[in-house]
This record gives C-alpha cells, structure tokens and sequence, in this order.
C-alpha cells in the first residue's frame, strides 16, 4: 500500500480504538490489485468475523465480475465491443455503466472509464505492474478514435458500442463501488462501527454516518479526480482523454 492508505489505515483503526477498550476484528485481502482492509469494532468476534467474511466474499466476486483483462463479465463485453456487437450484460453491470456514463457527462470527460485501452498501453493490465513507455502511434491512433463512455448505448439489458474502440477499465470506480457496497452488507447485519480500506478508497467511522472516497462521494465530486492525469497523452490528446485516467491511475499510483 502506499503511504497516504498506511496513514488512513492507521488513522482509522485510532478512530476505533480511542473510544474504550471494546474489541477490535480486523481481517484483510487482496482484490482489485490491492489490499483491503476490514475493521469492525464493539462486535463479538463469531459475529465480526461473519460480517468480515461476507464483505471480502462481496468485494472478491465484484473482483471477478470487473476484471479489466482476465476472463470476466466486463472483459467479454469490452470484446463485443471491439467487434460491434450488442450483447446481454446482468443488471448490476448495466447500471455500474450507466452511473459511469453520468459521472463522465457531468465532469465533461475528466471521469472517463471508457479509455481503458491506453491503461493497457501504459502497461497496468497485467498481474504484475511493469511501467511501459506506449507507442506514440498507437496513442495517437487512440487520440483520433476518442473513446467514450457516451459512445455506449444501453437498450433492454443489452449494450453496444458505437466506436470500437472503447475498452471499459472500471479501476477506481470498482473499489468505490464495493465499498459501498461493504457498507450496505455491514448495516444489514447491524454492525454499527466499521472501517474498509482499499487502497487510497476508504469508507470508515460510524455505519449511520459514513464517509470517504467511495463511489458516492465521486458522484458528488467527480472534478476533484481530474489530478489523476499524469498516465496520459498529454501532447496530442484532447482535454477528454488528458485528464481522463482515475479508474486506474488512482488504485496503480496507491499500490
């Protein structure tokens, strides 16, 4: 993890702990290429560690739906994609995209999760992170295509896109997703107290008033992701693709 996840890591299990002397669960793993964390406090330990279990079961199946390059739901789409082809995807996947979708046309492409091809070309799709210099043509060629998530056209739980070039790399929005989706699962089971860390993504404190950068929260805010650029063209591209790269700079800079 990188150093600002160790200080929140660090931070929220102070948060936790400063109240008494009420027992601390903590249980971690690895998805989304980083690891997570999950911390409930003032729970007895059988039942913590059910909940602990149920939301790193959560976070590793949104792990397996979202892969960007291993055999997945959003990989066949992104080869439908490629091909032209309109294909069935599952009710969560359509509605993830179509929040995207929003987040992108509300921070006029700062979000863009579609450019999941020159996330490739700088050499983060693989299972260990080896920086690569991309081919300038390539990227231009990238440039002049101008993949984005409007390019996607949704239709009785079926999408398509209008431009093959768009390759779907979700990146930061999963990891905001699954935290909410922690977040969710730990009400449900009526714990009160609970921290998850991924990374730089954290949800934490109190279930009733939770807060961190979640998917939510980027909803709220989706312009102050746009530092997230150094990964791009920065020479050829419009300001679309320039600034376009949380969904995977965010989680490969924190690991």
């Amino acid at each position: 993890m990188g150093r600002l996840a160790r200080l929140i890591a660090l931070a929220a299990v102070l948060l936790l702990t400063a109240c008494g002397k009420e027992p601390l669960y903590q249980e971690q793993g690895y998805v989304f290429g980083t690891l997570v964390d999950v911390s409930i406090y003032g729970e007895d330990e059988a039942r913590a560690r059910q909940a602990a279990s149920d939301v790193l079961h959560e976070f590793q199946r949104l792990h397996d739906m979202l892969h960007a390059w291993r055999p997945s739901e959003l990989s066949v789409l992104n080869a439908a994609f490629v091909k032209g082809e309109n294909k069935d995807i599952s009710p969560e996947l359509e509605a993830m995209l179509q929040d995207a979708a929003q987040l992108s046309q509300q921070s006029r492409g700062t979000f863009n999760p579609a450019i999941g091809k020159l996330v490739e070309l700088w050499g983060f799709h693989a299972d260990e992170f080896k920086p690569a210099q991309p081919d300038e043509t390539q990227v231009a060629q990238l440039v002049a295509n101008n993949p984005q998530m409007s390019d996607i056209v949704f239709g009785q739980g079926k999408v398509q896109s209008r431009n093959p070039a768009v390759q779907l790399d979700l990146g930061g929005y999963a990891k905001g997703y699954a935290l909410d989706r922690a977040a969710i699962l730990l009400k449900q089971r009526g714990v009160r107290h609970a921290s998850t860390l991924a990374a730089t993504f954290s949800r934490w404190g109190s279930m009733a008033n939770a807060h961190g950068a979640s998917a939510s929260s980027i909803r709220a805010n989706p312009a102050r992701w746009q530092h997230w650029n150094c990964m791009t063209a920065k020479r050829s591209a419009p300001p679309a693709i320039t600034s376009a790269t949380l969904n995977r700079a965010a989680s490969a800079t924190a690991t």
